[in-house]
Parts: structure tokens; sequence; C-alpha cells
């Protein structure tokens, strides 16, 4: 049998981006631009529901070269159009659930452009994922997002 554990971890990322908040907005809350960025490369990940509204739900299964593979089920809970998203979401992979966590994102005017910053607290269980894999995670996935304002696609 596995042994059962549970760890906590809490962690915020910030970016700024050299764009207005409503086109980082639409680079969360449009479907064919999140696609670009959201996830990792290396993974087939498919967006199978995409209803991004509070109450709404998105999920996304794929799989990674490997065979491994993978559900993500996101629940919006408030969306305020750009300034701010709250959600959960749950990661299984194999069909045993890793992780459950809940996650805040803002996005802030600047002179620039628009500060990003996302909090995520994360119930990280039997040890299959920690707080640094999901923190830099989220970090590539900001990089991502980045190259994709950096090249005018968002």
């Amino acid at each position: 049998m596995t042994e059962r554990s549970i760890a906590h971890g809490s962690f915020t990322v910030e970016r700024s981006f050299k764009a207005a908040p409503a086109r980082i907005f639409a680079a969360w809350s449009d479907p064919a631009i999140k696609g670009k960025w959201y996830g990792d490369p290396e993974k087939d990940s498919v967006a199978q529901e995409f209803d991004f509204r509070p109450g709404g739900r998105e999920l996304r299964a794929g799989e990674i070269s490997d065979g491994t593979r993978y559900n993500l089920d996101i629940r919006y809970y408030d969306i305020v159009p750009d300034e701010r998203i709250v959600y959960a979401y749950e990661v299984v992979i194999n069909g045993n659930r890793i992780s459950v966590s809940v996650a805040t994102v803002e996005f802030r005017p600047e002179a620039e452009g628009t500060r990003l910053l996302i909090a995520e607290h994360g119930a990280f269980l039997d040890g299959h994922e920690n707080l640094e894999e999901r923190r830099g995670g989220t970090m590539f996935t900001m990089i991502r997002l980045a190259a994709l304002v950096d090249a005018g696609a968002v």
C-alpha cells in the first residue's frame, strides 16, 4: 500500500509584461491564446472544456511522450475582467490525484504595462509533487506567456 501524506505550501510569482492588463487578461480568457502558452510543450495538452466564467470549468487532458496520462480540472470562482481571476484546480496523473490548489491571478496596471501576481496554496498528495516543482512550472508558463507578448501574439 502507498504511504499517504499531504504537504501544504504557498508561493507567489510576479512578472511584468509590456502589454496592457486587457491583453494579458485575454491570454487567460481566450482558449486559443491560452493554448499557446499554458502548460508544457512536451505534453500533448487538449482543452476538452473551456467555460471561463464564475462557476465555469476548464478541463485539460493529455499524454506525455512516455505514455504518462494527466488531467487538469479547473473551477473558476471569481473573475473580474482585466483585474483578477480566482480558481481552484486538481491535477491527476495516471489516475492518481497528486495535488489540489487554490490560486489567484491579479492584473495590476503599471507604467510599462502590467504587473501579474499569481498566488497559490497547494495540497501536494502522497509525495507525487511538491511546492518547488509547482512554483517552477508556474514560472515556466510565465516565460512562455512573456515570449508570446514580446512577439506581439497577445
